[in-house]
């Protein structure tokens, strides 16, 4: 196997202005990705891709304390963002829920429990969640802040 470099830009940069929690599902992440470049502003986030986004601020608070409190202490950052999307299998997928409303709903919930937990845990933070809402045709993806 032959090895592979890439300039290193960040000498000495240790702080970043946003942390992200997104659902790892490879038809996503690119486009989450893209979206919190544009919407931040940011040319570098720390990404924290685990299966179903707000799921593990709902289920593991042993989880978020690790890998946040990495982010707040040692990069400084100052906003948390939490996404879920459409259609996912941490939750049982599209097919779960009887309408498209009913799946949209139910992530709102979830992404609303989940910074209700973050805003507790790190005050100090803006914390925002996100819904890539997927539209009926799986045509278009809509980043709907909560």
């Amino acid at each position: 196997m032959d090895n592979f470099k890439v300039p290193y830009p960040y000498k000495g940069q240790h702080h970043c202005e946003v942390v992200v929690l997104f659902c790892m599902d490879h038809r996503y992440a690119r486009l989450v990705q893209d979206f919190i470049y544009k919407r931040f502003d940011v040319d570098r986030f720390d990404p924290i891709a685990v299966a179903g986004g707000a799921k593990t601020v709902n289920d593991s608070e042993d989880l978020v304390d690790r890998c946040f409190g990495v982010s707040r202490n040692l990069h400084e950052v100052k906003t948390i963002v939490i996404v879920n999307h459409s259609d996912c299998g941490a939750y049982g997928g599209r097919k779960k829920f009887a309408t498209v409303s009913e799946e949209d709903d139910f992530h709102y919930q979830e992404l609303n429990k989940a910074k209700a937990i973050m805003c507790q845990k790190f005050s100090d933070k803006e914390i925002i969640a996100v819904f890539a809402r997927l539209n009926e045709e799986e045509t278009e993806l809509e980043f709907i802040e909560i």
